[in-house]
């Protein structure tokens, strides 16, 4: 009970003192007020103001852009019509000019008509003139070409003959070329046969030497030297060749076989590396691409030889004669006994590769360039 009536004390204390608040606003208060209510209505005025000022600027511009349409509509109305006016005078003063123009070229091409029309009549009277000219030096030609036709056939049947003559004298020259090459290889089947029948020989001989021990070797040699010398002379150099290397195979290349039956002999496309021809006699002799690589040629004989593209690598050349020898293309790198006075008795040296390597071209280089 008691707490009832402090509570309902309180609450009529709290409403007395809001009563005295709300009575007592003082200026200050009041101008607060006021402008807080004098903004927005201020605001909304000039919004409403500037507005239908917009209105009127719009209507304005809008008036102004219509009298412009309709003043640039008269303007062009104008401006079309006097075009059209122009136009068609341009058009009278053109469709009166080209009535002129046409005039003078109807007058201008009559002219030149009657003008055609006369040359053309002169030109027919000077074709007329030309093609009776013509025909005159037509005749003339055809005489003078028939003429030159009787002395042409007259000089065909002189050329015929004188070519049948020619080939009378090729045919007859051929037949000749023939004949010398069928005696051409009857010559080389002749020493074919001739190397055939040697090598027979020589083999029949050895197996004969081999069989009947009573024949001394003398004898042998004798026999074997004559029947070589015989056949090496009736040979050709490729065959030579052949012969050299049979002798070499059978092991009679050598201190054994008598090699002055080699003087005055051509040697081509023939191996005989690592073979023997010490003391061997080649004077006049040619060797053309042969291999002589690792040969005994000590005290041999080449005076006045010719030697080209040959291998002499590795030999032993101790007193070998080479006074007026020809070397070309020759290497003989490697080789024992070869002196600097054979290089100087050389008759002739091209591209010759010397025992220590260097390429000799000519026999005017200095001791100092070649050991």
């Amino acid at each position: 009970m008691m707490q009832h009536s402090i509570d309902a004390n309180a609450q009529s204390s709290v409403i007395a003192h809001s009563r005295n608040d709300c009575g007592c606003l003082n200026t200050k208060d009041w101008l607060k007020l006021a402008s807080n209510l004098a903004i927005p209505l201020i605001i909304g005025v000039f919004t409403i103001f500037i507005s239908i000022n917009q209105q009127n600027t719009v209507q304005i511009n809008r008036d102004k852009d219509v009298a412009q349409a309709a003043e640039l509509r008269r303007n062009d109305t104008e401006r079309a019509q006097k075009q059209r006016a122009e136009d068609k005078e341009i058009a009278r003063l053109q469709r009166e000019e080209d009535k002129k123009f046409a005039q003078l070229q109807r007058e201008e091409d009559q002219r030149m008509s009657r003008l055609q029309r006369e040359e053309d009549r002169e030109i027919a009277r000077q074709q007329r003139a030309d093609d009776k000219e013509n025909a005159r030096l037509q005749r003339e030609v055809d005489l003078k070409i028939a003429r030159d036709k009787r002395i042409q056939e007259y000089e065909l049947t002189e050329k015929e003959h004188s070519l049948y003559q020619s080939q009378r004298a090729h045919e007859v020259e051929i037949a000749q070329q023939n004949y010398m090459a069928n005696l051409i290889l009857k010559d080389d089947r002749r020493k074919e046969n001739i190397l055939i029948n040697y090598q027979r020989q020589l083999a029949k001989l050895l197996l004969h030497y081999g069989f009947q021990l009573n024949i001394s070797q003398s004898t042998l040699l004798f026999v074997l030297r004559m029947r070589t010398r015989a056949a090496f002379r009736l040979l050709n150099p490729v065959r030579r060749s052949v012969l050299m290397h049979t002798l070499r195979q059978g092991g009679l290349f050598g201190a054994r076989l008598d090699h002055s039956i080699f003087i005055q002999s051509d040697f081509a496309f023939v191996s005989m590396a690592d073979g023997n021809m010490s003391n061997g006699s080649f004077i006049d002799s040619v060797f053309e691409t042969t291999n002589f690589d690792r040969v005994d040629f000590s005290g041999a004989d080449f005076r006045r030889c010719t030697f080209q593209n040959i291998s002499m690598v590795n030999c032993s050349m101790f007193g070998v004669k080479l006074q007026e020898t020809k070397f070309f293309y020759v290497n003989l790198f490697g080789c024992m006994g070869f002196q600097i006075e054979q290089i100087y008795s050389l008759s002739a040296a091209n591209k010759v590769t010397l025992p220590n390597g260097t390429l000799w071209h000519s026999q005017a280089e200095t001791d100092d360039h070649i050991f």
